[in-house]
């Protein structure tokens, strides 16, 4: 049963067979029709539901920036902002992603390469941005289209991350910064798909 998830890229197999109650977006719902599977047309990453799942409230933050990095620029020579605090992604026991989100939505803005600290960000409403280091570019899996597909999913803004310095400057970072919000209705739809799947797997 597959609910939410997308492709990386247009080179990844799919299993015509399987059950799929929903997906990323429209590029991996064209992509399973390529591969001989039916046509799909409920969309969303289950990311976007964090927001009703963990309902904190953002209140006054703590004048300073959040970095996320995806986990395959663990070796970016990352030089900080005075203002900026680094946050790890490598992160499993539901305690410690609770702990996460509770700490992200205090910052003022975020930074990251990893697209679901960006879809967290879109379910909160916390100004983000999504970037890339410059000589990292092709560490995150795929050829992109993750990032396009998400957004035409969840009815936002499509966003490709931009590459900058590993050396953070402001001046580079503050036009990047956007402050998007998955849509009420987007995550009643996408917590539908998840709960009819649940009912199938059961």
């Amino acid at each position: 049963v597959v609910v939410g998830t997308g492709v990386s890229s247009f080179k990844h197999g799919i299993n015509p067979k399987a059950d799929f109650v929903s997906v990323r977006g429209p590029h991996t719902a064209d992509l399973i029709v390529q591969s001989g599977g039916p046509r799909v047309e409920n969309f969303g990453d289950p990311a976007v539901v964090l927001s009703r799942i963990l309902p904190i409230t953002r209140g006054m933050t703590n004048g300073r920036i959040a970095l996320v990095r995806h986990y395959t620029h663990l070796q970016a020579p990352i030089k900080l902002l005075e203002n900026c605090d680094e946050l790890s992604v490598q992160l499993s026991h539901p305690e410690e992603i609770v702990t996460f989100i509770e700490k992200l939505i205090k910052y003022d803005s975020v930074v990251t390469s990893a697209m679901h600290v960006l879809i967290t960000c879109q379910s909160y409403g916390i100004p983000c941005a999504l970037v890339v280091f410059k000589g990292f570019e092709e560490y995150v899996h795929g050829d992109g289209i993750k990032y396009i597909d998400y957004a035409l999913g969840a009815d936002v803004k499509e966003i490709s991350p931009t590459p900058i310095n590993p050396k953070l400057d402001w001046q580079e970072i503050k036009p990047l910064l956007e402050t998007i919000q998955v849509s009420d209705s987007k995550i009643a739809e996408v917590e539908a798909s998840i709960v009819e799947a649940l009912r199938r797997v059961q």
